[in-house]
């Protein structure tokens, strides 16, 4: 018998006629509630196509262990010809459902579904970073706008985030080894997990928050931070949970100190909590919802620019701006931003002003 979680494969993206990387599994409990997990085929070894038709007709569905849905994505992204786009679509849906495992809980997290989270972000993050090596800051942006789930914003957000604090970061420190690239992904990543514990209310709330309902999306982070320090957390080999945490707790401060939870200000404000802000600014302010339209990439970056030395670091938005520029041309913007917009929540269409 196996311990611990599985999950269901895409048939299609089973290895097959090769040494395949993970084991199967069947349920072989016929009572609902209590099943019972054999190993069937081993890791390693090769697994015709033939073989694998008998399996199905056999045992009807076949199980991973949930310990192995790196290796499964790794591999379901190497050996099918899939585009692309494809891949990352792949990689999304899984990160979908670690997001899944946690916010559907809506109560406090145990230690246990934190640390298969971030072992889950972890081998996300890591094909994320191997997909995005031929991309740029543009070129992922056109991609994001190809496969957004609309539906699912706090989960659709938190892997945008992640993806282009995996490029900004490269921009900054060029010669970053993979490890210190995967961490800037998980903590985009995970920067909003402490908002499980704020109401959907306040989270969908289209306009103006009250007073009361703002202070409470300002908890957020420190929600989140607490999450990570629970006794018994820890994170997956070669990943840091000290910056990690940093970053779900600082990605609300801002440059020049007037952020929260605890007015940092400048080079005080971690490094990748800095990166986050921008990216988590700039997908928030260009990702279509469906009761408000997105800022167009020049729109975004004009916004974005007025709030240098005040929201962003200076530095980091200069980089980010050099970059998209490249291809974006600066232009005049109407579009007026509150004074006290935040990113984090769902935002109302942008006001115009005429020109």
């Amino acid at each position: 018998m196996a311990n611990g979680s599985f999950f269901v494969p895409d048939p299609e993206l089973i290895v097959k006629d090769r040494p395949i990387p993970y084991s199967l599994y069947i349920n072989s409990s016929a009572l609902e509630g209590r099943e019972h997990y054999v190993r069937i085929f081993p890791k390693g070894e090769s697994l015709s196509s033939h073989e694998y038709e008998q399996l199905k007709e056999k045992y009807l569905q076949v199980y991973l262990s949930e310990t192995d849905r790196g290796e499964y994505l790794k591999a379901a992204c190497t050996h099918f010809g899939k585009s692309e786009a494809e891949q990352v679509m792949i990689l999304k849906s899984s990160a979908m459902h670690h997001l899944d495992s946690i916010f559907s809980t809506k109560a406090d997290l145990s230690v246990d579904i934190v640390n298969q989270t971030l072992v889950g972000c972890r081998q996300t993050v890591e094909g994320f970073v191997t997909l995005l090596r031929g991309h740029d800051l543009t070129s992922l942006h056109e991609l994001i706008g190809s496969l957004s789930f609309h539906d699912f914003y706090t989960y659709d957000h938190s892997i945008n985030v992640s993806m282009y604090c995996i490029l900004i970061y490269q921009l900054l420190q060029p010669d970053a080894s993979e490890q210190q690239i995967v961490n800037a992904g998980m903590g985009g990543f995970m920067h909003d997990i402490g908002k499980i514990k704020i109401p959907n209310r306040i989270l969908n709330k289209v306009g103006r928050l009250t007073e009361e309902e703002f202070k409470e999306i300002q908890m957020h982070p420190t929600y989140g931070r607490d999450y990570l320090m629970q006794n018994g957390v820890k994170a997956p080999a070669g990943a840091e949970l000290d910056l990690i945490r940093d970053v779900v707790y600082q990605h609300h401060e801002n440059f020049d100190g007037t952020g929260y939870p605890n007015k940092l200000a400048g080079e005080n404000i971690q490094l990748l909590a800095r990166v986050t802000a921008v990216a988590d600014f700039f997908d928030a302010i260009t990702t279509k919802r469906s009761y408000a339209d997105a800022l167009s990439v020049e729109e975004a970056l004009n916004v974005m620019n007025r709030t240098t030395g005040k929201k962003l670091d200076p530095r980091i938005f200069d980089q980010f701006l050099s970059h998209m520029q490249k291809k974006y041309v600066e232009k005049a913007c109407n579009v007026h931003l509150p004074s006290d917009f935040d990113p984090c929540q769902p935002h109302a269409k942008f006001k115009r002003l005429a020109s």
